[in-house]
């Protein structure tokens, strides 16, 4: 019970020689610094072994310390080191025993610290887990406020958004025309003659009965609200509808320039050398 005693009058952070001969550590305490969320640092602890006999280690910690790896053992006289690790799990300081055996002998106590840095790449946004915003604070360059970088995957500005959808419509650039402007999309209204492509059809803004031919003045179809009308559409004489956009009167089929009978004098409106038959 005498290492009890050793132990309670020694100042916080001193290597513990327990059981003489114990192990002897390069140092009275090990300090992991400020180390950020999302990282993991590791240290060296060098030892030496006094005794006249080899030591077989088996060293534990308490978590967020770890022990990485301890040699199997140590030869009498022979020098080691063990690799310890730390990452943050809370703000606040940590500290933690090093606890190694021999067997059943205790070789070894040793103090650990460490300190959490909430903002981990000083961008001046804390992480997440430190009650800050940012949502990558391993990037300097990523925060709130940050200029966003459209369509390369990330999250500058930290808002949440698809980066594929600058204008938030909810229409990714792959299928949104133009994605700088949230009432332009493939479900948006289309406004016809205006010159947009509203509904990112691709097809002609003065073509609304989508037949092929632009409505005038743009074009030559004379009624752009159904496809029945176009300069391409087959002609029905004789009843008042100028179906392919000619123009000319519905009721002049030889186009000599007289309406047949009875809407004129044309009494053979086949043939044009035939005229006014009155």
């Amino acid at each position: 019970m005498i290492w009890l005693l050793l132990q309670g009058c020694l100042p916080p952070g001193q290597a513990y020689v327990l059981q003489p001969p114990g192990l002897v550590a390069e140092s009275d305490a090990l300090d992991f610094g400020p180390v950020a969320f999302d990282q993991r640092m590791e240290l060296l602890l060098g030892l030496h072994n006094p005794s006249d006999g080899p030591r077989a280690l088996r060293c534990s910690v308490a978590a967020p310390f770890a022990v990485e790896q301890t040699p199997q053992e140590l030869a009498a006289g022979a020098d080691g080191v063990i690799l310890l690790s730390y990452g943050p799990q809370a703000v606040e300081d940590a500290q933690a025993e090093l606890s190694c055996r021999d067997g059943l002998d205790v070789v070894l106590l040793f103090q650990l610290l460490a300190q959490t840095e909430a903002d981990g790449d000083q961008d001046g946004a804390d992480h997440p887990r430190a009650g800050g915003p940012d949502c990558d604070d391993t990037d300097p360059s990523i925060y709130p406020g940050a200029t966003e970088i459209w369509y390369d995957g990330v999250d500058q500005d930290c808002d949440g958004a698809n980066d594929q959808d600058q204008d938030g419509d909810g229409w990714t650039v792959e299928r949104d025309c133009m994605d700088t402007d949230m009432a332009i999309h493939p479900a948006a209204e289309e406004i016809w003659y205006d010159g947009v492509d509203q509904d990112c059809s691709g097809t002609s803004d003065y073509d609304q009965d989508k037949d092929g031919f632009d409505a005038e003045p743009w074009g030559d179809d004379c009624q752009d609200d159904s496809e029945r009308y176009s300069p391409a559409a087959t002609e029905v004489w004789y009843d008042g509808v100028d179906l392919d956009c000619s123009g000319g009167s519905d009721y002049d089929q030889d186009l000599d320039g007289l309406d047949a009978e009875p809407w004129g004098p044309d009494c053979d409106d086949l043939n044009a050398e035939v005229g006014d038959c009155r």
